[in-house]
């Protein structure tokens, strides 16, 4: 009796219980190293787009790193963690920086990472947006539109991965000159 009426109670979350942050670790670890440094929040600034990044809150917490960013103030967590109530957006940036793997980088070791999370997120955004395109190119071929809507999709295709590799020459972010 008692031990099922039990699982049954663990298996019920209450509704209230706000929904867990989806957070990948190239974002988690890109939070970290942009509080480290003025230089990598301006460069996250210009790299990544908000629909990068998949979670709201996550969304939430990196442009409030950019808006310290572009004014003169020292970036700090205690800062940012001021700018929040949310429980799960706090948490998430305390793990953040005190992850010890990310303590005391070489700049040049975490520009680098930083880089390397940058590029890992904008890919897998176009990854997605790729599935995306090929999720609803099949429906349009089932529903018989294949031809003019087929090349449609295609020229979008194409046009997403130039800008993918634009955007990296470019540097994109005129507003930034430091």
């Amino acid at each position: 009796g008692a031990g099922r009426r039990f699982r049954d109670v663990v298996e019920k979350t209450p509704v209230n219980e706000p929904e867990k942050i989806q957070v990948r670790p190239a974002e988690k670890i890109l939070i970290a190293l942009m509080l480290q440094s003025k230089g990598i929040a301006q460069k996250g600034r210009n790299l990544i787009q908000l629909e990068h990044i998949y979670d709201e809150r996550v969304r939430n917490i990196m442009e409030a790193i950019w808006d310290m960013a572009s004014s003169e103030v020292v970036i700090s967590a205690e800062k940012l963690l001021n700018q929040f109530d949310d429980q799960q957006i706090c948490n998430l940036i305390s793990e953040a920086v005190t992850d010890p793997a990310l303590q005391d980088l070489p700049p040049q070791t975490a520009k680098r990472m930083a880089e390397d999370c940058i590029s890992q997120l904008r890919q897998v955004w176009s990854e997605r947006q790729v599935r995306e395109l090929q999720r609803k190119l099949k429906e349009m071929e089932d529903q018989g539109l294949d031809e003019q809507t087929t090349e449609l999709l295609r020229e979008h295709q194409s046009s997403l991965r130039e800008k993918e590799s634009s955007a990296y020459r470019s540097g994109k972010g005129e507003d930034l000159n430091g």
